[in-house]
């Protein structure tokens, strides 16, 4: 059920919107989409408390099997391969059926770009279900920012809903400390910072996000957590050749991931990529890649973020077929 939910939300997000009426039609949504937002006002006094701790939040990781070691070796003996080349990289991995989890430099904090929006959709999506916003007034938007990547989409939502960007930013920094995934988000990617401080993010507390989404752990409301999953498949056809899908498509299902890059002001451009792969008929996997130090976007040279990432993720792929 899990897969043709995702395909049908990826048959509308390469249409560019999901249609209201195919929501309307799902036994329990209408409720939470006919709602009308209530005027929220600015809490002008909070001031968010990052930490760059990482604290498990799902299931705790079971003891690491042979085969999950030696992919982790795999993995951190290409990372220091890597880092001859200048780039600084940490990975996280989750083999979702077992939830063994092994990381190299997963706690490490590192500026995420657009991958932080993540974190803003699963608090939209949260305030859709609680009745806080219509769906339909932020629908087409949502869908853009994320299949796109356009972090202008997540302001006007903010600016929308709440009345401002910064209201916007506040309640997503809140919504992670009440869920439990440390990380700073100060602002909306590409937007200026009003406290001076960049967003940061770990490889395993994105990696968490996407397996307590996936398990079905941060909505109560089932039909959210599968539309949320559905904002996330790989619609556009852009992007099925860049980073984690690069070098595996033909061997995978589907891929639900959420990815960022940005230039980082000293010449160097960050890549992330992070989310779910299912394989042709193997098993389900998480993945995440931060790397800083980059020199180009959508090249596959060594060199560059996005070569790194598709060329772990397909260790990581080869690894999952064994």
């Amino acid at each position: 059920m899990k897969k043709s939910l995702i395909m049908v939300g990826s048959a509308v997000l390469l249409a560019g919107a999901i249609t209201i009426t195919a929501l309307k039609s799902a036994p329990g949504l209408t409720d939470l989409i006919d709602k009308s937002t209530p005027t929220i006002t600015p809490t002008a006094t909070y001031t968010p408390t990052p930490t760059a701790t990482y604290t498990p939040t799902s299931t705790p990781t079971p003891e690491h099997s042979a085969r999950m070691l030696a992919l982790r070796d795999d993995l951190a003996n290409r990372i220091d391969e890597y880092a001859k080349d200048g780039i600084d990289t940490a990975v996280t991995v989750t083999d979702l059926s077992t939830l063994e989890t092994i990381n190299i430099q997963g706690d490490k904090p590192m500026q995420p770009g657009c991958t932080a929006n993540l974190f803003a959709l699963l608090m939209l999506m949260d305030e859709v279900e609680k009745g806080n916003i219509n769906y339909a007034d932020i629908q087409n938007s949502l869908a853009e920012g994320v299949a796109y990547s356009h972090p202008n989409k997540f302001a006007d939502i903010f600016i929308q809903e709440y009345g401002s960007i910064r209201v916007g930013e506040i309640k997503t920094q809140e919504w992670m400390i009440s869920h439990q995934f440390p990380g700073i988000y100060d602002h909306v990617p590409t937007y200026p910072s009003l406290t001076g401080k960049p967003d940061e993010l770990t490889s395993n507390v994105v990696n968490d996000a996407f397996v307590r989404l996936y398990r079905g752990e941060l909505f109560k409301n089932p039909l959210i957590t599968e539309e949320t999953e559905n904002l996330l498949r790989d619609g556009i056809p852009g992007y099925l050749k860049y980073m984690l899908p690069e070098y595996i498509q033909g061997d995978i299902e589907w891929i639900m991931r959420k990815l960022g890059t940005f230039e980082d002001g000293n010449g160097f451009r960050p890549e992330i990529d992070c989310g779910i792969v299912q394989p042709l008929s193997e098993r389900t996997y998480s993945i995440c890649v931060f790397t800083a130090g980059g020199t180009s976007i959508r090249d596959t040279r060594r060199g560059t973020g996005s070569y790194v990432i598709a060329d772990l993720s397909e260790i990581v792929l080869k690894h999952f077929q064994q």
